[in-house]
């Protein structure tokens, strides 16, 4: 039997590579793409490492296009891949704004585009992994949370559009994550276990939405810590 399929983005470190690890246990065929692929660390018959920049629009479409041609029937697109850099707004270089916006909010847009017919043919899952930054004001995080809201708004309008034809598309919005995401800003999550999840907490949280019941979709999931703190790094 075949196994079912699953493409992730940003599957070489934190969020990506955590649910990669996880729906390997689970029995599917993994293709994660990332910028370094070699990061990951996966040695894993079943998980196809890919190459590519998301956020340079003409290599995204030609990774799509080879993986729609791969992969006739998708069950999973996962759209993890993302990056943030918070700052005054008049701090950002114009550069940097446009990078967020192509990978945070373009990519997912094209690569599901792109691969929607295999996933109409398997009837399968979209989740897009978005930030509770998109659910209120954030300041420092203008250009962040507008492409995360840009993204859970996607994912529900497409919803509208696809569930007549079998496919599910689900958002995941998690609070604080302890991950790499913070190694270049002044702060971090506090020490304590319960001011932050974990990338494991959003893995599982991607479980959970594969195993709803056929007929049942679960639309929007918002994972939070239990208590809200941050620190400023110690320099």
């Amino acid at each position: 039997m075949d196994k079912k399929k699953a493409i992730i983005t940003g599957a070489s470190s934190g969020i990506g590579l955590e649910i990669a690890k996880l729906m390997i246990k689970e029995d599917f065929l993994i293709y994660g793409i990332s910028r370094n692929p070699e990061r990951g660390g996966i040695k894993n018959q079943y998980f196809i490492p890919l190459k590519c920049d998301l956020a340079d629009h003409e290599a995204l479409i030609l990774c799509a296009k080879y993986l729609h041609q791969k992969i006739n029937s998708l069950d999973v697109l996962i759209n993890n891949a993302g990056a943030g850099f918070f700052t005054f707004h008049e701090n950002l270089e114009p550069e940097t704004i446009r990078y967020m916006v192509s990978l945070n909010f373009t990519a997912p847009m094209i690569l599901t585009s792109i691969l929607l017919p295999s996933l109409i043919k398997a009837k399968g899952h979209i989740i897009n992994i978005a930030s509770v930054t998109a659910l209120q004001p954030s300041p420092l995080k203008a250009v962040y949370s507008a492409t995360k809201a840009g993204l859970i708004h996607f994912s529900n309008s497409l919803f509208e559009e696809i569930r007549k034809k079998g496919v599910k598309c689900a958002t995941i919005i998690p609070g604080i994550t302890k991950t790499h995401f913070f190694d270049n800003m002044d702060f971090i999550p506090a020490a304590d276990s319960q001011a932050y999840i974990t990338p494991l907490c959003i893995a599982k949280a991607v479980k959970t939405v594969l195993e709803q019941r056929k007929g049942t979709m679960i639309t929007e999931l918002v994972i939070q810590p239990q208590i809200s703190s941050m620190k400023k790094k110690n320099h």
